[in-house]
């Protein structure tokens, strides 16, 4: 049974498997308008236009997107994340909202009292807005106790080791290639403790790294040796933390946006 960690742990190789690394597609970059922003609009619009029966289809067919099986980040290991509850998560509460909205329309359309339509369009909005802030609770506490598992590994890790550099974090991409790889291709590197080799991924934005491809030192635990530490993790952990922070502000600013505008159109149009 595979062990539940919390931070990333470096993976134990063989010399055979030194240079097997895993295939990785290029990551996501920073953009001012990301996906889910784009397709937020656009559920936006639809549901001022369209029919209840097509919001509900696009609502199912935002969640089936949100399953769906793609490329993640590179874990530390060399492995790739798949698409976990988080970035899942605005195309699951989207799909989730065009289809409350879908359903009011329809109880609505087929002859329901506005004033029972009324309580379940509350009752829809308040499960919608629990779940926004659940899932907004659970990934805090997630990042908290990151940072804690880090301030613990940072005073276990006392042996020093060389890190050496190996590789990209792709099959297309090996050292014997003699070029470098594109944009979101992460370098490998592994070290050699007490007979064992063990292999990890270091991000190719790493501020510890002078130049992708230089060894440098890092600190593992004497007692679990697949256990390491580099400064880049609590760099990662404070910048997965200041995502958060701006993803919050999104999700409060956006729509407040939305609302005083709409009051402020209703406003404008009740004066003609």
């Amino acid at each position: 049974m595979k062990k539940f960690s919390l931070l990333p742990r470096a993976e134990k190789i063989t010399v055979a498997e030194l240079y097997s690394h895993k295939i990785k597609s290029k990551s996501s970059k920073d953009r001012l308008v990301t996906g889910w922003e784009i397709f937020a609009v656009i559920t936006i619009v639809t549901a001022l236009f369209l029919q209840s029966a097509i919001l509900i289809a696009m609502g199912i067919s935002a969640i089936v997107l949100s399953m769906q099986k793609g490329d993640g980040k590179l874990e530390h290991n060399g492995k790739v994340i798949k698409h976990n509850l988080w970035t899942a998560l605005p195309f699951f509460l989207s799909g989730l909202a065009l289809i409350f909205v879908g359903i009011i329309g329809l109880l609505m359309e087929i002859g329901i009292s506005d004033k029972l339509s009324g309580k379940l369009f509350k009752m829809a909005a308040i499960i919608f807005l629990a779940l926004i802030v659940l899932a907004f609770i659970i990934r805090l506490l997630h990042i908290l106790a990151a940072t804690v598992a880090l301030k613990i590994r940072k005073k276990k890790c006392t042996v020093p080791v060389m890190a050496e550099f190996i590789g990209y974090a792709a099959n297309s991409y090996d050292i014997s290639m003699n070029r470098e790889a594109p944009p979101g291709i992460d370098p490998l590197y592994k070290y050699y403790f007490e007979g064992v080799n063990y292999r990890f991924a270091v991000s190719e934005n790493s501020p510890m790294l002078s130049e992708i491809g230089s060894n440098f030192e890092i600190m593992i635990d004497s007692e679990k040796p697949d256990v390491y530490y580099i400064e880049e993790m609590s760099h990662d952990n404070y910048e997965i933390l200041c995502d958060y922070c701006i993803l919050l502000v999104k999700v409060i600013l956006i729509p407040a946006i939305i609302i005083l505008g709409i009051i402020a159109f209703n406003n404008f149009t009740s004066h003609f």
